[in-house]
């Protein structure tokens, strides 16, 4: 019988961050206890330091730069999830992000399932802004042309297929219906279908009108749904007033080592400013400032906090994960399943926001307290990271629970691994 086969991605985190330190324990205990008894690689190196140029190659094993670069992501490159599905599994993803170039974000997938609404914003940022002023200017070639233009029909294609989709209420978008609001969705949908006409009948004038127009074209006006009806306000209130004294023990644990324990990056800044180098100079003492006054602690808990994050949690991923499991048509079928948790990526969440029940926020919070009883008087760092990778750990341990529980757990060869590096206390990337 072939394996399954379990991607799990963690956002935004090196090995160094994982490993006890004279000045720290271990965040992921469980984690640090299963690569004792696995094959463990501690020289692997991310061809680029964001989450979209570093997942190609990982899924692809073509560098980054080759087959057309990263701009219509895996269109002219295999992935690992097609080779699977060729090989009869079934394939999963829900993690999907349908924006940037959609239609090619991860092929080769059977089962793939919306972690959050669209925003064309993205699409300007990630792909168009640059290029605008070049266009109008007239300094791209055809090629060039052709290539925006493309981009911008598989994302028009893509925002139309989801607001379908959140309309009919499909299996698809059931994380997102389970928490967003729609109101309004029915003539927004009329709007960009009639958009994608106007475009497909003369694609470079609309391109050329969108560059000029930028934030004032009708795209940037049409609103943005996110997953904003996850917790009701009276139980979000339950909550804050639950746990708010543990966010200031975090506050304070946090400030008070830091301001103890963590140099001023001194030398670090004059060297970049006797460069010349300003913008390198203040994000040295950025970084530090938010180290130890962690400005965005209280977000976490504040007004309508299940928004602070943009996807919801790891715990629900994996919740809806095990459910596709469970669900499946063909039990005796191979899956090849990937998941990407977001939790250890700024801004860092360490609990389950969308959850209401009590009984596991007890239990998420337990951990964090315990955590916190045996941090080193020397330690310094990010503590809001550490705790997120904390809870990051607890819910790999749930998953790996759930997999034996199903007698799965000897038929799944499970890798883990980061998508890039991150640093919260000036190390490289």
């Amino acid at each position: 019988m072939k394996k399954n086969m379990l991607f799990f991605i963690i956002d935004s985190v090196y090995d160094k961050h994982l490993n006890e330190s004279d000045y720290r324990h271990t965040p992921t205990p469980f984690l640090s206890e299963l690569k004792k008894e696995c094959v463990y690689a501690d020289k692997m190196y991310s061809q680029a330091p964001f989450t979209e140029g570093a997942v190609m190659p990982l899924l692809s094993g073509v560098d980054l730069l080759d087959c057309g670069g990263y701009m219509q992501r895996f269109k002219y490159r295999r992935t690992v999830m097609e080779e699977f599905m060729d090989q009869g599994y079934d394939t999963f993803i829900n993690h999907y992000y349908p924006s940037i170039y959609p239609s090619k974000s991860h092929p080769g997938v059977t089962d793939r399932y919306y972690q959050s609404g669209f925003r064309f914003s993205e699409v300007w940022e990630y792909r168009l802004e640059y290029y605008a002023p070049l266009y109008l200017e007239g300094k791209l070639s055809n090629a060039e042309k052709y290539m925006l233009a493309d981009i911008l029909e598989d994302n028009l294609k893509a925002w139309i297929e989801l607001y379908r989709q959140l309309l009919q209420k499909a299996p698809a978008v059931e994380i997102l219906n389970a928490n967003m609001n729609i109101s309004g969705l029915s003539e927004e949908l009329k709007e960009l279908e009639k958009q994608l006409v106007l475009f497909q009948q003369a694609p470079q004038e609309y391109l050329k009108d969108l560059f000029e127009k930028a934030p004032n074209h009708i795209l940037f006006r049409l609103p943005v749904h996110l997953c904003d009806e996850r917790v009701p306000r009276e139980k979000q209130e339950v909550i804050r007033e639950r746990y708010k004294s543990i966010f200031d023990r975090i506050y304070r644990m946090n400030r008070n080592r830091n301001l103890r324990n963590l140099r001023l990056p001194i030398k670090r800044t004059v060297r970049a400013l006797r460069k010349g180098n300003t913008h390198d100079a203040y994000q040295y003492i950025a970084m530090y400032k938010n180290a130890v006054w962690d400005a965005d602690l209280y977000d976490r808990l504040g007004d309508n906090y299940p928004n602070f994050a943009p996807a919801v949690s790891a715990r629900t991923f994996i919740q809806h994960a095990v459910n596709w499991i469970d669900h499946r048509e063909n039990q005796d079928k191979p899956f090849f399943m990937y998941l990407h948790v977001d939790d250890a990526h700024a801004p860092e969440t360490f609990f389950s926001s969308e959850c209401c029940d009590l009984d596991v926020l007890d239990k998420e919070f337990g951990r964090i307290q315990s955590y916190m009883d045996h941090l080193p008087s020397n330690y310094k760092g990010s503590l809001t990271s550490d705790l997120s990778l904390l809870y990051m750990d607890g819910c790999l341990q749930n998953l790996f629970a759930d997999l034996e529980k199903r007698g799965l757990l000897d038929d799944t060869v499970v890798v883990i691994s980061a998508d890039h590096g991150f640093s919260y206390t000036y190390d490289p990337i």
